[in-house]
């Protein structure tokens, strides 16, 4: 969620850097396929709102980062809820 949080607001969106970041980050945690973890997008739609991004900047980065996949996105949007 802080990684984020931090990243939306400080990077130029991109994705490729961001899924790097995450996948360090999974590793030091012992995560290891955290493309398939739905708790990872839980986190990551928390971050995005903390992020307190503006609805076209957060949903480009939901879509961006979950691509087609309507799961990922839902999971993506119960983290925003949530918070």
């Amino acid at each position: 969620m802080d990684y984020t949080s931090a990243y939306a607001r400080s990077s130029d969106g991109d994705i490729t850097s961001f899924r790097g970041g995450l996948a360090g980050i999974a590793e030091k945690h012992g995560v290891v396929n955290w493309e398939e973890d739905r708790n990872t997008y839980i986190a990551i739609g928390r971050g995005l709102k903390k992020a307190n991004l503006t609805a076209i900047e957060y949903e480009t980065f939901k879509k961006n980062l979950a691509g087609s996949d309507y799961g990922k996105m839902q999971d993506i949007q119960k983290g925003y809820d949530s918070e």
